[in-house]
């Protein structure tokens, strides 16, 4: 009896402090810096597209002024695409997330990695993600690449930024204590000189 009572204690105080938010997909005029880029089936779930790419494909022949080439994207189409994505917080410590993708409906667990929830910007980085970069590192394994969130206020109308992964917030995971893993992730962050972010207004659901 005391069990039960204590689970039911338990799921009634992880529903109290449960927080979900209704996010505008990401407008392409938001993005910085403002340049040629390809969306991703992973950034999709958070940008305003009804399409994507999983693959570029270059393709040369031989022209009048030599070998021509030029990239052409694997275009695929969203699944059920909205005009918003949703982020729940779910347990009790305040840390763990779930997204809901504007372009699959599929969901996703994201985690805070701030040493202290009361540091802002907020840092979310997705689970599989995570795993993959502590656990198989050393392996030579590709990564599932999956666009980092940022709280940059909190409230009932956060902002949230849609980030590509760099090694800077892997630093925010492990901040002085994973100084050669940072070095070694080789690949597998995106190159700060060529990520991107976008910008969400979000408002807490009542």
């Amino acid at each position: 009896m005391k069990v039960i009572m204590a689970v039911c204690l338990w799921i009634l105080t992880a529903a109290a402090n449960a927080l979900t938010y209704d996010c505008e997909a990401a407008s392409i005029d938001t993005m910085t810096p403002q340049r040629a880029y390809t969306i991703d089936p992973q950034m999709a779930g958070f940008v305003m597209t009804d399409s994507y790419s999983t693959r570029r494909q270059i393709s040369c022949a031989k022209g009048d002024e030599g070998r021509e080439c030029a990239s052409i994207d694997n275009l695929k189409w969203c699944e059920k695409p909205t005009n918003h994505f949703m982020v729940k917080s779910i347990g009790t410590d305040g840390r763990k997330y779930v997204i809901k993708s504007r372009c699959s409906g599929q969901l996703k667990r994201y985690t805070v990695v701030n040493d202290d929830l009361d540091d802002y910007p907020r840092v979310l980085m997705d689970d599989k993600m995570l795993f993959q970069i502590k656990h198989q590192h050393i392996m030579g394994a590709a990564v599932n690449r999956y666009p980092v969130l940022i709280f940059e206020t909190m409230g009932d109308a956060p902002i949230i930024s849609v980030a590509d992964f760099t090694a800077e917030y892997w630093r925010a995971e492990a901040p002085g204590k994973e100084t050669g893993l940072v070095d070694g992730l080789g690949y597998w962050p995106v190159k700060k000189e060529k990520a991107v972010r976008f910008v969400s207004l979000c408002k807490k659901r009542n």
